[in-house]
């Protein structure tokens, strides 16, 4: 595995890289960096060119100052795809990443052979997640505390400790302009009206507790994605690749085999 830098719009952006063959990239969500799939990019290297981005602000990534909003992410992934000669990926956002893989199927999807949503939504949140303006629980609370918050709150009681504070213990990689631009973005985000138009094979992850972004907001995009499948993690809370990551792989992989790049 390689850790690759490349410019894109402005900023040094960074990525986790392994493997060769047809493009198979991953993109986290607004708390979390490339590292959470360090050991899936390991997994699918084998078969696949497996990627994992740092978003600009984030783990490796510059902070170039430009703002960090969802639309400008996937613009940052377009350029990169040309920089890096990609076409025809699988595209896989969690939470936050998974917004940003919607807005990039929905305004490029011949770039797409195929598109995985997990842990996310339309942009509806569940009740009490982001109410009113972020950026004063933000100035309240503090970034780091607010960033921790949102990953304690992601995992059910009986998580082992030590998954939650490896993902703690990447907060230090973005700031406060980054997390409260980017969870002003999300809080404004809606596709609703518009996953009908997906038409790329999409599968859709969802973890059974979830609590941020919960199973039904999941299965109203299955039924807005026509053909798309469904996965319930029994047991899971929003980071089912960390916490069950077994099933995650070979759930991707049945979806991965019926793609035709």
């Amino acid at each position: 595995m390689e850790r690759r830098f490349v410019p894109v719009e402005g900023c040094k952006l960074s990525f986790l890289e392994a493997g060769s063959g047809n493009p198979l990239v991953f993109v986290h969500g607004s708390v979390t960096t490339s590292d959470l799939f360090r050991e899936t990019v390991q997994h699918f290297s084998a078969r696949y060119l497996a990627i994992a981005v740092d978003l600009p602000g984030y783990g490796q990534s510059e902070k170039p100052g430009r703002g960090y909003a969802i639309d400008q992410f996937a613009t940052d992934l377009l350029v990169l795809f040309d920089t890096l000669k990609l076409d025809r990926v699988v595209l896989l956002g969690v939470s936050m990443g998974g917004f940003v893989a919607q807005r990039f199927a929905l305004d490029h999807p011949e770039r797409l052979a195929g598109l995985v949503l997990a842990s996310t939504s339309d942009g509806e949140l569940a009740p009490g997640v982001l109410e009113g303006d972020p950026r004063e629980a933000i100035r309240r609370m503090g970034w780091e505390k607010f960033s921790a918050g949102l990953i304690t709150g992601a995992f059910p009681p009986w998580t082992d400790k030590k998954l939650i504070d490896s993902l703690c213990g990447r907060i230090s990689t973005w700031n406060e302009q980054v997390i409260s631009d980017v969870m002003v973005s999300v809080r404004r985000f809606n596709t609703r009206g518009d996953l009908s138009r997906i038409a790329v094979p999409t599968l859709i992850m969802v973890g059974s507790e979830d609590h941020q972004q919960p199973v039904p907001l999941s299965r109203r995009m299955h039924e807005m994605i026509k053909g798309s499948r469904l996965a319930v993690f029994e047991g899971a809370g929003h980071f089912m690749m960390i916490e069950q990551p077994d099933r995650f792989r070979a759930v991707l992989e049945d979806f991965l085999r019926e793609i035709k790049y």
